[in-house]
């Protein structure tokens, strides 16, 4: 801390005035009253800058802090303000006393009793705020902990399977073994078995002994008795012996185990027993295999000590975060802390409130800002389709406006109600039994200037290929057919029956000036059977078959559904008849399911006259 107090900047240069005059005069009584001065003077510094030191010291004490950092600082502050303070009197007793030889100093100031509270309350913080950075890297650590203990374990699990199948294996082989070689006979025989080994154990050591002992002598024939003594008696000795060590597997093999380190020692001790009996036909068959099982079970020790491995750390890490949570708990932090914790949790939520408000203003200005984009968009797409509007009703008025001017001939009132007008049926309300065939009957009446023929059956009506003929032998009924125009195939008529000779040609129903030809997909067979309609009523379709009509004559001759009726206008039968539509529900047009009574021919000017004009063609 540095004085800067105007009245300690001039005592500090009183004081050192009277200094270099001290050190001036050599006079004592002079040099006495100048130190009496310094003394006085000294005084008044330390009152001075205690004085200075006091307003900084309660300055630091009057604030409120409500974070940590904020306290941390604060008590930091203190710390050293009253380090400093109590540094400064030192000195300055320490260099008026060697300047004086006196001792003035001040016995205490304010704050230097609290020096060790203060430090212990920034130890605490401090310590708590260590504790919580070391608690989360603790927690980190532990997650990715769990997560390798958890994969141990399932090593460990996968093994205590696979441990379950080796030892039912191992077991079952063992069990066929052993009843394959009639072993298990031996049970019977334990006793003996045991005795017998014991003694030949005891005769074994003897041999032993004695051939030692002759060896000692050196006298070869007892060296070669003791000698051949000796292997009668290990035979039967690991004979016994095996069957011995046969007896111990079957008491162990079958046993059951709850743990890895029992099942781990059973497994030795199979091990072992195989190593004693190595010469014998079980060894043979078993050792292999088991010993693979026994170093599988072996190796998986290395995954039982990393799962404990890793148990016993997460113990550790769970101890000391129970530690940081006692101390952090602790009367002695929560006299210090709790007034920190709770400012602390308030002005964190207040940061969140804060941080959601604005995101949330923020949000609000996207939606606002998209939503007027989207509005001008929509302005912009209604003015775009209006303006697409406007041109399409412009342009449809300029083409209304170039075809009305564009007419040659525009058609009357008169004539476009004669054209809509629909010819009269003339068998309207009529049948054939009712008919008055006495009086002239006027075709063009009937078929309304057109030939109208019935309708057509593909699958009776034969086609045949069109004969080119001369033009000086067709008839002169036959009219003129244009060439590539032709929409239907029609077999020429080499000859003409006498009873319709004197028919009118269908030349003299064809219009001076022809209709426009019809695109070939737009022609509909209007004698087309459909679904709804009524079949035609043939007898004998395969005699229909068999006929080869030639024209539309024949059909008309040959069909069944049309009779020959005289006009009356001739004495000759064959010259006055005409064909006559005997079968009321034989329709010349496509009807659906309206009545006969209903019936009326076309009307010319539309396209269903054009159509019929054309297949009568």
């Amino acid at each position: 801390m540095n004085y800067t107090n105007r009245e300690v900047v001039r005592r500090l240069k009183q004081y050192d005035m009277f200094l270099n005059s001290l050190e001036l005069t050599n006079d004592d009584l002079q040099r006495e009253r100048i130190c009496d001065q310094l003394d006085k003077i000294e005084k008044q510094i330390l009152l001075e800058t205690n004085t200075e030191y006091e307003e900084e010291y309660m300055t630091l004490l009057s604030e409120e802090p409500k974070l940590f950092s904020e306290e941390k600082a604060r008590l930091r502050n203190i710390i050293s303000l009253i380090e400093d303070r109590k540094k400064y009197l030192e000195d300055r007793k320490l260099k008026h006393k060697r300047i004086t030889g006196s001792l003035v100093e001040l016995t205490t100031f304010l704050g230097e009793d609290k020096l060790l509270d203060f430090k212990n309350r920034l130890r605490i913080i401090e310590k708590y705020e260590d504790n919580k950075v070391k608690q989360e890297k603790i927690i980190k650590e532990m997650k990715s902990l769990d997560i390798k203990i958890s994969e141990a374990s399932r090593n460990v699990k996968a093994n205590t399977r696979l441990n379950e199948s080796l030892e039912n294996k191992m077991i079952k082989k063992i069990d066929n073994v052993l009843e394959e070689l009639n072993l298990y006979s031996l049970v019977d025989q334990r006793s003996d078995i045991t005795k017998k080994q014991e003694s030949l154990k005891y005769a074994l050591d003897m041999a032993k002994d004695n051939l030692k002992s002759a060896r000692s002598l050196g006298d070869s024939s007892y060296i070669i008795e003791c000698d051949s003594l000796l292997s009668e008696v290990t035979i039967e000795y690991s004979k016994y012996n095996e069957e011995l060590n046969i007896l111990k597997l079957i008491d162990i093999y079958d046993k059951m185990t709850s743990s890895y380190e029992e099942l781990l020692t059973k497994r030795e001790k199979i091990d072992e027993i195989f190593k004693n009996i190595d010469e014998s036909e079980l060894y043979k068959r078993l050792y292999d295999e088991l010993s693979k099982q026994y170093n599988t079970i072996k190796l998986e020790q290395r995954d039982i000590e990393t799962y404990e491995k890793l148990k016993e750390e997460r113990e550790t890490m769970n101890k000391i975060l129970y530690d940081i949570d006692e101390e952090n708990n602790s009367k002695e932090f929560k006299l210090v802390l709790s007034e920190l914790i709770r400012n602390e949790d308030r002005i964190k939520e207040e940061r969140v409130r804060l941080a959601k408000r604005n995101e949330y203003n923020e949000r609000q200005k996207r939606i606002a800002e998209e939503q007027k984009i989207e509005a001008a968009r929509v302005r912009r797409q209604k003015l775009i389709e209006e303006a697409r509007l406007k041109e399409q009703l412009a342009s449809t008025e300029r083409l209304k406006k170039l075809q009305d001017e564009t007419v040659i001939s525009p058609i009357n009132e008169e004539e476009k109600e004669e054209v809509k007008k629909p010819i009269p049926n003339p068998l309207k309300n009529k049948t054939f039994d009712n008919l008055d065939l006495d009086n002239d009957f006027d075709t063009d009446e009937l078929f309304g200037k057109t030939k109208i023929v019935p309708n057509k059956v593909d699958n009776l009506v034969k086609k045949e290929p069109i004969i080119e003929e001369n033009k000086e032998e067709m008839p002169l009924w036959e009219p003129p057919v244009e060439p590539k125009k032709e929409i239907r195939e029609e077999p020429i008529r080499k000859e003409i029956p006498d009873r319709v000779s004197d028919l009118p040609r269908v030349s003299d129903f064809v219009p001076k000036e022809a209709p426009k030809e019809i695109p070939k997909e737009e022609v509909k067979d209007l004698f087309k059977e459909e679904d709804n309609k009524v079949e035609l009523n043939i007898e004998d379709k395969k005699e229909e078959k068999s006929k080869k009509s030639g024209s539309i004559y024949d059909l008309l001759e040959n069909n069944k559904n049309i009779i020959w009726k005289s006009t009356g206008t001739s004495d000759n039968i064959n010259k006055s008849t005409i064909p006559v539509i005997g079968n009321n529900n034989l329709k010349p047009e496509i009807l659906g399911s309206s009545k006969v009574d209903d019936l009326a021919f076309p009307d010319m000017n539309k396209k269903e006259g054009e159509i019929l004009w054309k297949e009568t063609m």
